[in-house]
């Protein structure tokens, strides 16, 4: 429970810190657009303005009789909706042809806009205009921006509603990238979990026999060590399973974090050939056959030779383990290319239950026929394998048929990098 609030918690902080990063980004992105489309939107209107007001100031005729004004001439205005107002003091000479629509019958200029294009809003119409003087009159040019307004209000719309979209469309996507992330470390964690049960379950059963042979030993501390000789046996029987479990440990924990080769030049028949005699001995006294099958002719191999025996140890003590008397282990190495070879061992033991073959590599993994067994093993082994042939390149492909036998097969290229 404790690791599903972790993970959960963690996958809400990553959505979250996400959704918050692209809200930012979106209102940034809203403000820097709007500010850019208000001040274009205005661009072509106020040039108009100015450009009418030169004409106005060059080209305005003011018709006077007996020093009044009695008639004005604008100039053709460019826009066909220009609204202009001429002004003597506080006295209308000329209205514009188009109306001005407000809640006053003409525009109300603020104080010191003189010569100056400022926004005008009058019972829900804008304005954009200019009020500057010639002649002795005051000119007031007006442009209506009310669609211009409208298409400024759709834009601000249209952006929030896609910013919507996006929020909810990073929502779900962040959820899903979050939990496709945290997936391998929750996998590894969960493998931390299990290594740490099986580490200290596989540990559990010598340390306990150690203890009660020890407790033994200290009832009875004034006999002879040849009294207790096999209760020293057993322990020292448990020391060597814990010695090697250990050594297996830390080299894949060395190889896990990105394991060195050491790589060197030797001939593959002659290297094998000695890894068969050392376990050849070991197959008679349990009555079981050991073969070996070499190349037609020497090949020399460029490989981390102490890593590639120990793979090869760890697949034929497998086969010694997991055989009875009477069957047979063969080792073999079958070349496949000029820049690759096949190193096969094959036995006619219990074989592996096809339900069972996708877990044999994890670590401590050991099916519940073989615990019943009692055939011994920590079930660390093909992890180590696994671990070591990932460092050098080596391919790993494993057959098996249930109570008939297993083959695992090698393939190493012949210059490892």
């Amino acid at each position: 429970m404790q690791t599903k609030n972790i993970f959960r918690q963690t996958r809400r902080r990553i959505v979250v810190t996400s959704l918050e990063i692209v809200i930012g980004v979106l209102i940034i992105f809203a403000i820097v657009t709007s500010s850019i489309f208000d001040r274009n939107l205005y661009r072509s209107i106020d040039q108009q303005l100015l450009t009418h007001k030169n004409m106005t100031i060059n080209d305005i005729k003011v018709i006077l009789k007996e020093d009044q004004v009695t008639e004005v001439i604008m100039p053709v205005p460019l826009a066909q909706n220009l609204i202009s107002f001429v002004w003597e003091q506080d006295v209308l000479i000329k209205g514009s042809p188009h109306p001005y629509v407000g809640s006053n019958p003409y525009p109300q200029f603020p104080a010191g806009s003189q010569d100056k294009i400022v926004t005008l809003k009058d019972d829900g119409h804008t304005y954009r205009g200019i009020t500057f003087s010639t002649q002795d009159l005051r000119v007031e040019l007006l442009l209506n921006v009310d669609t211009e307004v409208m298409k400024a209000k759709e834009l601000r719309l249209a952006l929030l509603m896609a910013g919507g979209i996006v929020i909810f469309i990073v929502l779900g996507l962040g959820y899903y990238l979050a939990t496709i992330t945290l997936k391998p470390l929750k996998r590894a964690y969960d493998k931390q979990v299990m290594f740490i049960q099986h580490a200290s379950h596989e540990m559990r059963t010598p340390l306990a026999i150690m203890k009660g042979r020890l407790e033994l030993l200290a009832r009875h501390n004034n006999e002879t060590i040849e009294a207790h000789f096999e209760e020293l046996s057993q322990m020292m029987e448990e020391l060597r399973g814990l010695e090697k479990l250990n050594s297996d440990l830390f080299l894949m924990s060395k190889e896990d974090v990105g394991g060195k080769l050491e790589l060197s030049t030797f001939e593959v028949n002659t290297f094998l050939k000695g890894i068969y005699s050392f376990y050849e001995d070991y197959g008679e006294l349990q009555e079981k056959k050991l073969h070996f099958t070499e190349t037609g002719q020497p090949i020399q191999v460029y490989w981390d030779q102490i890593k590639v025996k120990r793979c090869v140890s760890i697949l034929i003590e497998n086969a010694l383990k997991y055989t009875q008397a009477g069957d047979e282990i063969h080792l073999s190495v079958i070349p496949k290319s000029d820049k690759s070879l096949q190193i096969v061992v094959s036995d006619t033991g219990i074989g592996i239950k096809k339900e069972e073959l996708p877990h044999i590599f994890e670590r401590f993994y050991r099916s519940g026929e073989v615990r019943a067994a009692g055939i011994e093993g920590s079930g660390i082994g093909l992890s180590l394998l696994e671990s070591l042939a990932y460092t050098m390149g080596i391919k790993l492909k494993v057959e098996s048929i249930y109570e008939k036998g297993t083959t695992f097969k090698l393939d190493i290229p012949i210059k490892m990098k």
